[in-house]
C-alpha cells in the first residue's frame, strides 16, 4: 500500500541500490540513464542513503570523486530523483534485521545486506513500486533464491548454515512482488534505443565492450551472459 507521504511515482520507475549506478559511472555511461529516462514516463529514484553512499561521501574522497561527479551532475539535470527515506527507517530497518538474520553460521546471523540495499527495498515495498536497480548479487537471490544463496554461503564457509524460516518469511513478505534489473539490462535497452548509433559500423563492437566493461565494474553477470546478450541483441537490429 502506498505510503500517505511519499509522492505517486510512476508504476516504471526504479528504484536504484549504489551498485548499479556505481558500475555505470564507472564505466563512463552515466548518459545511459539520461537516454532512458528520456524514453520513459517512469522516474530513476534514489533513496537518500543510495545518495549518500555514490554520491555525498565518495565527493569526500580523490579515489571515488570522478563517478561521484558524474552521478551528482545527472541529479543536478533531473535524470534521478532523491527520495528521503527518513521517514521509512522503521521499515527499513525491519527489513535489514530479517535480512541480515536469515542465515545463521554456528548460531550467529550472517550480515548480507546493507544499508543502502535495504532503504531500495523499503521504497519500493512502500511506494507500492515493483522495479528496483541493482547489480550486487547476495540481496537480489536473497529475493529470488535464498536456498541457492545458502548453498554458496556454505561452500563459501565449508561448514554447515541453518536457516531461520521465520526470519524468511518477514523478509518476503517486504519483497514479494520485486524484479530486478541490472545495469546491463539498462544498456541493453540504451543500445535498442540507439545509443551506440554514433559509433556507426562498430556500435556492435561498442556495444560488447560496454557489456563486458560494466561485468567488470560490478555488475553481477557472466560472460556467457555478456555472449548471449549480445548475439541476441545485435540479431534484433
Amino acid at each position: 500500500m502506498q505510503e500517505k507521504f511519499l509522492p505517486n511515482f510512476h508504476p516504471d520507475s526504479l528504484v536504484c541500490d549504489s551498485s548499479s549506478l556505481i558500475s555505470l559511472a564507472e564505466s563512463c555511461f552515466v548518459k545511459v540513464f539520461y537516454m532512458l529516462a528520456d524514453h520513459s514516463k517512469g522516474r530513476f529514484l534514489l533513496p537518500s542513503g543510495v545518495e549518500y553512499e555514490c554520491i555525498s561521501y565518495p565527493l569526500q574522497s580523490k579515489n571515488h570523486a570522478l563517478s561521484a561527479v558524474r552521478l551528482k551532475r545527472a541529479v543536478n539535470d533531473g535524470k534521478f530523483s532523491v527520495v528521503d527515506t527518513g521517514q521509512l527507517q522503521h521499515l527499513t530497518d525491519e527489513i535489514r534485521n530479517a535480512g541480515n538474520s536469515v542465515f545463521l553460521l554456528r548460531g550467529h546471523p550472517l550480515k548480507i545486506i546493507q544499508q543502502g540495499e535495504c532503504e531500495m527495498l523499503a521504497l519500493a515495498h512502500a511506494a507500492g513500486l515493483r522495479y528496483c536497480l541493482i547489480d550486487e548479487r547476495t540481496t537480489r537471490m536473497l529475493v529470488e533464491d535464498p536456498k541457492g544463496v545458502k548453498e554458496h554461503l556454505a561452500a563459501e564457509f565449508h561448514t554447515r548454515i541453518d536457516l531461520d524460516h521465520r526470519a524468511l518469511f518477514t523478509f518476503q513478505q517486504y519483497t514479494k512482488g520485486i524484479a530486478f534489473i541490472r545495469s546491463c539490462e539498462l544498456v541493453a535497452r540504451a543500445y535498442e534505443l540507439g545509443y551506440f548509433e554514433n559509433y556507426g559500423e562498430i556500435k556492435n563492437s561498442a556495444f560488447e565492450a560496454a557489456m563486458n566493461k560494466v561485468k567488470i565494474s560490478g555488475c553481477s553477470i557472466m560472460s556467457q551472459e555478456v555472449d548471449d546478450y549480445v548475439r541476441y541483441m545485435t540479431k534484433k537490429q
